[in-house]
């Protein structure tokens, strides 16, 4: 790893021998890492944490924080597998037409640079082998985090020194994931870029042209596209392309805008979507994805079939009740019953089942609680659910999106119920009682020592928050004393100062009047008159 000037690590480019023909000679290419098969990107994606026996014996507090261990299970599907080699595939074709020790890419490389500084923008390289995808499913799906397990294979930047014995000072950023901007603003689209791009190599494009406002979008998109070309940029991931539709004029801008940089600069696109954007990818964009050999993902709802089986069997084993119940037909049918193959939706349903389940202490997971807390909690879903179960996409985008709700709420419901139980029990009312009577008996002795009742409380609730373990009555005492007598100097040594501010004061208003230091203090009362006579009278 090489740390750059920023902070950020970068990967020293490794080459590797290719055995496809055009791949062959192409550091951009070799540098990427291998081409995995199947079963190395399911090893390499999924995660499995950890749950042991042990936990299961844990209290009921502990058990509710487990629980949410659920959420960082990731098994990986068959549609996981074909994404990824989709992104390898799009990925190294980018490459292709880009080979670095060709003369048309050297003179757009050095031409980009120079273009840049003097404001004059123009098209240098023509890819043909670049085209995009369109990856489109509904919300709870896993869209996005399964494209962030994918491009976690692949370094987000890699330096390059020498190739072959020749020099090959450049810097690669195989991809830059950006999100599409709400109001279709191709100036907050290019903005974000450079952003993206100083974050990662520590250059400054946007204080160099972001800030200024004076430059227009016809200028900062020709100038996105060179930056993307001069750090060998491999692909750019769109994600929330349904963002567009809030702005039907910026869509078309923005879409135009992409089938530039596939046709002209050779960068592919992936897009990222719910089905509410399925209008504008199928219209605008059409045109620019024809040749693409790709095609379009569809991530839907899992069926009720293999798949499905494999996806809830690996979730089965994540059961922190004390009873661990098989996933048999019936449990395995009504969470898809409850979720349609919504697998967000089913990791939380099957979560919040067990959550319910530990705060009520029957610690068994049933098809019958589970078809419970599924209703309680996710009414607002159920005309969405309907329109899943018709199968019917068109029907899915006339909502917004389905947007599952977080389970934030419920997991605090229910861990109330915890510990409403927990205090309710003998034994904590029994540490609670005698708790008090010991802060009770400890503010009585040091009362009878001349602290204040008020003070007294005060000391022994700082002793205890310092120590809550102590329960020795004498201790507690002394070390609240010690608390008081350091409290009591502290106000006496103020009062100290502030009483020698005042003499000062007297004396030199003293001073002023024409009157002897001795004066002015007794008569400010200071000194006392020996047996009632002044000063120089005798007595």
């Amino acid at each position: 790893m090489i740390k750059l000037s920023n902070g950020t690590l970068a990967v020293a480019a490794q080459y590797r021998e290719q055995p496809i023909l055009e791949y062959q000679n192409n550091p951009l290419i070799e540098a990427l890492p291998p081409i995995y098969n199947k079963v190395e990107v399911a090893e390499k994606i999924g995660n499995y944490p950890y749950i042991g026996d042990e936990e299961r014996n844990l209290d009921a507090s502990y058990r509710m924080h487990l629980v949410q261990r659920i959420f960082q299970y990731f098994q990986a599907l068959p549609i996981h597998l074909e994404l990824e080699q989709r992104i390898s595939r799009i990925l190294r074709q980018s490459y292709v037409g880009r080979n670095p020790f060709s003369p048309e890419y050297a003179q757009s490389f050095q031409q980009g640079w120079r273009d840049i500084e003097r404001g004059a923008f123009q098209n240098y390289v023509r890819n043909a082998t670049a085209f995009g995808m369109s990856i489109v499913g509904l919300s709870g799906m896993g869209k996005t985090t399964t494209v962030n397990r994918i491009m976690r294979l692949i370094p987000q930047l890699i330096v390059h020194s020498s190739y072959q014995g020749k020099n090959l000072s450049m810097m690669q950023v195989p991809w830059i994931k950006l999100e599409t901007p709400f109001d279709g603003s191709l100036k907050s689209l290019s903005l974000d870029f450079m952003a993206k791009v100083d974050q990662l190599i520590g250059s400054n494009y946007f204080e160099k042209y972001g800030k200024k406002s004076r430059l227009s979008t016809n200028v900062l998109l020709p100038l996105m596209g060179q930056i993307a070309r001069s750090i060998n940029l491999g692909v750019i991931i769109f994600d929330e392309v349904q963002h567009l539709t809030a702005s039907r004029s910026g869509a078309e801008k923005v879409l135009n805008y992409f089938v530039t940089l596939v046709n002209e600069i050779g960068i592919p696109i992936i897009f990222i979507s719910t089905p509410k954007g399925i209008g504008i990818l199928q219209s605008e964009f059409r045109q620019a994805r024809r040749s693409s050999a790709q095609g379009d993902l569809l991530m839907d709802r899992l069926q009720k079939d293999a798949v499905w089986d494999l996806f809830v069997q690996g979730l089965g084993r994540y059961q922190w009740t004390k009873y661990v119940i098989e996933m048999d037909e019936e449990l395995n049918a009504a969470l898809y019953e409850t979720s349609m193959g919504i697998v967000d939706l089913a990791c939380k349903i099957f979560a919040m089942a067990q959550l319910r389940s530990i705060s009520t202490g029957k610690e068994k997971l049933t098809p019958s609680l589970i078809r419970k807390v599924a209703e309680e909690q996710f009414k607002l879903l159920k005309p969405m659910m309907e329109a899943l179960k018709s199968g019917k996409l068109s029907k899915l985008a006339a909502y917004e999106d389905i947007v599952i709700p977080d389970i934030s709420d419920f997991v605090a419901k229910e861990q109330i119920k915890v510990d409403i139980g927990i205090l309710m029990k003998k034994e904590t009312t029994s540490r609670i009682q005698q708790l008090l009577k010991m802060k009770e008996d400890a503010i009585l002795r040091l009362k009878f020592l001349g602290v204040s009742e008020k003070n007294a409380g005060n000391m022994v609730e700082q002793v205890l928050s310092e120590n809550p373990e102590q329960a020795d009555i004498s201790l507690i005492v002394q070390e609240a004393y010690k608390l008081h007598i350091s409290e009591k100097s502290k106000c006496e040594k103020k009062q100290l100062v502030n009483r020698g501010n005042d003499l000062r004061e007297i004396v030199k208003a003293g001073k002023e009047k024409g009157i002897s230091a001795y004066d002015a203090l007794r008569q400010a009362g200071y000194i006392k008159s020996d047996y009632g006579t002044d000063r120089g009278v005798a007595g």
